[in-house]
């Protein structure tokens, strides 16, 4: 009778209104109770092999669920060394370019002129369009990289905040705002300019409401920004991290040139009877940055520590800065005690 019953329960077209109906014209009230009494207990039966089927595969929905985790931080890893990988190829090209550029000087020196009048017309445009930016135009050496809408969006809501039209220069990065009522050529207004040995670019992954989204992180603060497309994402994500690689070098090259020089003034210098001597215990304001910035991971460390930060990987990101601290310290000590500031050893 109970399988019967179970059978019946389980039908595809059982329908509960037709089946009480039938009990009821056809049984007495001893009857009902009965089939109460029976349904009730399947009820029970079904519960508690529910139950047993949840505590079973309990432990492979925790499994499952970690692996999915794994995997997607596996997959950011992925995404990051593939970026990492095309900006070594990107500046590799730009090495062999400048080899080839140097082969052929003469070319080079008539070109200088044309490279000018191109800055000074990137400069010309960003002042004719945006409004209260002539003190970022002027100065020396600044240039337009690349530029495009943007939509700003609530980091913690992502609620849209406002369009804006972000400016690429070859040290900084300029936001500036739509104006409501434009009148002429001008169209947007100076908003902030963040330097860009300052800020972090990161990924958002496409969830929700977010799509086509990236984060510029600037201690203590952090900007989200929309792009129409995954293409013109990337492409941003991609010029930002090439400036910055390219500005880092350049003013590692600067640096290093303007240290040679300094040594040769002061070993050449003829006012100077004691230049030698001098120039055995004298250490140079920027010897000791120099030789941080020789060291390319040291270089790294902060775009390392950006993504471990990203990844919620603290351990890692723990890691990046006592490996960073222990190295300078090793490094400083050598110049504490030529300067014979020999106490820290204490």
């Amino acid at each position: 009778m109970a399988d019967h019953i179970r059978r019946e329960l389980s039908r595809k077209t059982f329908e509960a209104e037709k089946f009480v109906n039938n009990l009821s014209s056809e049984g007495v009230e001893d009857d009902l109770i009965v089939m109460r009494k029976k349904v009730q207990s399947l009820a029970d039966e079904t519960s508690l092999a529910l139950k047993k089927n949840v505590y079973k595969n309990y432990i492979q929905f925790i499994d499952t669920a970690k692996e999915i985790s794994i995997l997607e931080g596996e997959m950011y890893q992925l995404n990051q060394m593939l970026s990492e990988q095309k900006g070594v190829m990107n500046t590799m090209m730009e090495m062999s370019l400048t080899s080839d550029a140097v082969e052929v000087g003469a070319d080079k020196n008539k070109d200088k002129p044309h490279i000018e009048d191109d800055t000074r017309k990137n400069l010309a445009f960003v002042l004719e369009k945006v409004q209260g930016c002539s003190s970022v135009t002027e100065v020396p050496g600044r240039h337009l990289i690349h530029n495009g809408d943007l939509v700003e969006l609530d980091p913690e809501t992502y609620i849209q905040i406002q369009r804006v039209h972000a400016f690429l220069l070859n040290d900084s990065l300029m936001i500036a705002s739509w104006l409501p009522h434009r009148r002429g050529p001008v169209r947007y207004k100076f908003q902030a300019l963040y330097e860009l040995d300052s800020l972090a670019v990161v990924n958002i992954r496409d969830s929700g409401p977010v799509k086509h989204a990236f984060k510029i992180l600037m201690f203590p603060d952090s900007k989200m920004y929309q792009t129409d497309s995954p293409k013109e994402r990337r492409q941003w994500i991609d010029v930002l991290e090439n400036t910055k690689r390219q500005k880092t070098a350049h003013d590692t090259q600067k640096r290093e040139s303007a240290l040679v020089l300094q040594k040769q003034q002061s070993f050449f210098d003829p006012t100077n009877p004691f230049g030698e001597e001098e120039e055995q215990i004298e250490i140079p304001a920027d010897a000791e940055s120099d030789v941080f910035l020789s060291v390319s991971w040291l270089q790294d460390c902060p775009e390392d520590l950006d993504v471990c930060i990203a990844q919620r990987d603290f351990e890692g990101a723990v890691d990046i800065i006592e490996r960073s601290n222990l190295f300078t310290c090793k490094c400083t000590a050598p110049f504490l005690f030529i300067t014979g500031t020999t106490d820290w050893y204490h």
